[in-house]
């Protein structure tokens, strides 16, 4: 699929991403969040005035339709670490295994480089089997694995650290 676009996250679009990430809250171990997210929550992790960091809304282009958003954010606050940041992707259910998460992630990289970024990582619930595929597919490299730090449903779940270099 190579009919969408992509745009700065506005507040307009915070109904659509709310939508979106609390499917995965409800339904998935992609997030470790246990209870839908409020507008406010989701204003809380989406940057709107940072210059570095930026929320990018997924857009079908036909429609203009929001099918899922991206964003790179701060590693860690402190100065040192402001040449690594976060990579954070999220699509509508119904748009999986079409060749977007790929897309997105080589979007939001080249961003990132062009924020003076040299390295990304993603942290990724050890479950979500998809997204690890997804980032080895986009020659990121796994670079820790925590064991049973989340409590989800029931179990104990992991997380995983992928890394890129820029």
């Amino acid at each position: 699929m190579n009919d969408f676009s992509f745009s700065e996250v506005t507040e307009n679009d915070l109904s659509m991403i709310q939508k979106i990430y609390n499917y995965y809250v409800e339904n998935t171990t992609v997030t470790f969040d246990l209870k839908p997210v409020s507008i406010e929550q989701i204003k809380a992790i989406i940057t709107f005035s940072d210059p570095k960091y930026k929320a990018f809304a997924i857009r079908n282009q036909q429609s203009s339709v929001l099918i899922g958003y991206g964003y790179i954010s701060p590693f860690h606050k402190r100065k040192a670490y402001e040449i690594t940041a976060e990579i954070t992707l999220y699509l509508d259910k119904s748009f999986h295994k079409k060749g977007i998460g790929q897309k997105t992630l080589l979007f939001l990289e080249q961003y990132a480089k062009g924020q003076g970024i040299r390295s990304i990582i993603a942290l990724i619930s050890a479950e979500n089997l998809a997204s690890i595929h997804l980032f080895e597919k986009c020659k990121y490299e796994k670079c820790a694995h925590l064991r049973e730090v989340g409590f989800k449903f029931n179990r104990y779940l992991d997380v995983v650290y992928y890394q890129k270099k820029l």
